[in-house]
């Protein structure tokens, strides 16, 4: 038996090797000491010896054992009989080839069966699932009214701030439109708060919420349909801000970014609204009812639906342009402003047309551009919440979590429940890359004890971006995975990832902040295959460029490869960017944020799904300060020349690089 560790053991008992002469025991530790540290579990018979008065593990030849069992009263195990020391050595021997051939076979197997390359990496194992923080909030399915009411009141709390029509009235009491009974607002448009509302395996009936600024909601099952709102009115929504002071009634979608649903099924009776525009995407949904990505007459710009099932219709409203990528339209989709994209999508697809009315059969309508036959498709990393077959359950913790058949159970931390897989997509193409992919049979499943939780430093100081960045890129250089919690994490250097086939996995828009150098937030070497990057905020900062330190470089958000080495990339492992979102400007107070490149692709083989590169063109006021074009907004100050440089979106260097719904603005 091998000696167990400290962590493994706990302060209060060390594994000694049996067994001992008595004048050895004697030397290290008093008989005495040693009697009271034996713990005999009477089920098993098992006898443990040990002692917390130092870390050494004895060994030697036993004649004390009889002695000191006697003494302590103990029945004395059998498996304490000495063996011979001939076949001692052949049974020591024997295991470890035993070890050894049956490590290789595991080892064999797995490599077969997921033909990704093993990351062979050093350091301790995460634990699984790990202890979340409070901008991740676990949810699970309701057992009656009474906890799906609680559930709602919860979730409020996640959505966009309400303004009644009684408050409005008693503000505005010369006003005589007709208005709604309440309007969602933008006042957390540029809040620091993070959340991801993380759904458990189970049916939620009777949840109407809407998702507020930078809150992603995510089912946590193998499947959209492991996760299913149902009975309900809206379900999951997003509708039109600020009706009652953006050209009221109507209100506006067109800053309604930064929000996320993914995987569940929804079957709101009013159809679901999605009423918003840039890096606020649909993924792996099961939509059972229509879809509306408008609200009345109000305005919206664009955005993003992946990998998803629509039973009904898709209305596009008045939406000036839309991405639909491996869609399947069941009843078809009507209406568009000005250009609709669809790729590899499937059912009732639109015709192609440029939208003039040229043609006797063709309406005048929004530009459609339809690409059936993609040459590829990568989908975003997402994670499995799976129960544990024998669970033991302790409540310790302080997380409020909803859970089946429980009521306000506390957080389960040392035997919990469940634990998390992070499940990662094979590339497909040719007939696979057409139409949703929701089976997950071909995706490589990734154990989170090999995965780090970043959980940012709660402040901007440089202590907090030193600390940042040191925990996260050790997990880096580990070989593991990263998923970010959601918050603010300020940099004091790049993340450089080194590994193969790593992944990094933003939740509810985990943002990070580029360090005062100019390094990007994330690097890529050159020649790093597999890598994929999803799910993350990238956000300038101000720049230490004076005479003591120039930055003689160009500087960027994120670059992938370097622009003096040839990497062509992997055509069957590319790298991918799913859900990356950069901007300069726009929550910070200072108006001297630059870079000049979000985005340097300089490898080969690269995918991009859904990017939205933003040099603001509104900012934060500052406290007292009033806007300067109140006619335009009265929320925000409009960005002038010489505010929130940058040069260019993205600049693209490497070869075959393939990008869907990409955004510079």
């Amino acid at each position: 038996v091998m000696p167990l560790s400290s962590e493994e053991a706990g302060d209060s008992a060390r594994l000694l090797r049996p067994p001992l002469e008595i004048e050895q025991v004697e030397s290290v530790v008093s008989l005495e000491q040693l009697e009271n540290s034996i713990i005999v579990d009477r089920e098993i018979e098992n006898c443990h010896i040990g002692t917390s008065e130092n870390d050494k593990y004895l060994q030697g030849s036993s004649v004390w054992t009889r002695q000191l069992l006697k003494k302590s009263r103990v029945r004395r195990p059998s498996f304490l009989k000495q063996p011979s020391r001939k076949l001692r050595v052949c049974c020591i021997i024997f295991s470890a080839l035993f070890f050894l051939l049956a490590s290789a076979l595991v080892t064999m197997v797995t490599h077969l069966k997921s033909s990704e390359p093993i990351q062979w990496s050093d350091g301790q194992d995460e634990p699984n699932p790990p202890q979340l923080p409070d901008s991740m909030v676990l949810l699970h399915p309701p057992q009656n009214d009474q906890a799906a009411d609680h559930l709602n009141e919860i979730l409020q709390e996640y959505s966009d701030p309400k303004l009644t029509l009684a408050e409005f009235q008693e503000q505005n009491p010369s006003s005589n439109i007709q208005f709604p009974e309440f309007t969602h607002t933008s006042a957390k448009h540029f809040s620091n708060q993070r959340t991801a509302l993380l759904f458990a395996p189970g049916e939620y009936p009777n949840i109407d919420f809407e998702v507020g600024y930078y809150t992603s909601v995510i089912g946590l099952g193998e499947s959209p349909d492991d996760v299913q709102f149902t009975n309900c009115s809206k379900g999951p929504h997003v509708p039109a801000l600020d009706k009652f002071t953006d050209r009221p009634p109507n209100g506006s979608g067109l800053n309604t970014f930064w929000r996320s649903v993914e995987n569940f099924a929804t079957n709101p009776a009013e159809g679901m609204h999605w009423v918003v525009s840039q890096a606020a995407p649909l993924r792996r949904l099961h939509v059972q009812s229509d879809l509306h990505l408008f609200d009345a007459d109000s305005w919206v710009s664009g955005g993003v639906a992946a990998n998803t099932v629509v039973d009904g219709k898709v209305n596009f409203g008045g939406q000036q342009q839309w991405v639909m990528r491996n869609v399947h339209l069941g009843e078809g989709a009507v209406g568009g402003a000005w250009n609709l994209v669809f790729v590899g999508c499937t059912g009732a697809v639109p015709k192609e047309g440029d939208g003039a009315g040229r043609d006797n059969d063709a309406v005048m309508g929004p530009s459609i551009s339809v690409e059936n036959t993609p040459g590829s498709r990568i989908e975003k990393p997402y994670i499995v919440m799976k129960q544990k077959q024998s669970p033991i359950r302790e409540n310790r913790g302080t997380q409020r979590i909803n859970v089946s058949n429980q009521s306000d159970l506390p957080f389960v931390s040392d035997h919990p429940l469940y634990e998390f897989e992070l499940r990662v997509p094979r590339i497909t193409s040719g007939s696979d890359a057409l139409g949703p992919k929701f089976d997950g049979e071909d995706d490589y499943v990734r154990d989170f004890r090999r995965v780090k939780l970043g959980i940012p430093a709660f402040n901007d100081s440089a202590l907090a971006a030193f600390e940042n960045h040191s925990v996260l890129q050790k997990a880096l250089d580990q070989g593991k995975d990263l998923v970010l919690a959601p918050g603010i994490y300020y940099l004091s250097s790049n993340l450089e990832i080194k590994h193969p086939n790593q992944v990094i996995l933003g939740l509810g828009y985990a943002t990070l902040i580029g360090p005062s150098d100019g390094s990007p937030c994330i690097y890529i070497p050159p020649h790093i295959p597999g890598i994929r990057i999803a799910g993350v905020m990238l956000e300038a900062t101000v720049l230490s460029r004076d005479e003591h330190s120039p930055i003689d470089k160009t500087t960027s958000l994120l670059q992938w490869g370097d622009p003096s080495i040839n990497d062509p990339g992997n055509e069957t492992n590319p790298g991918c960017l799913i859900d990356v979102f950069a901007r300069v400007g726009g929550a910070s107070l200072e108006r001297g944020v630059s870079t000049d490149v979000m985005v340097q692709l300089n490898s080969g083989n690269i995918y991009g799904d859904n990017l939205w590169l933003w040099r603001a063109d509104h900012v934060q006021l500052r406290p007292m300060e009033k806007a300067n074009f109140p006619h335009i907004s009265p929320l925000y100050r409009q960005t002038v020349k010489g505010e929130c440089n940058v040069n260019n979106g993205i600049v693209v260097n490497g070869a075959n690089v393939t990008m869907v719904g990409l955004a510079v603005e």
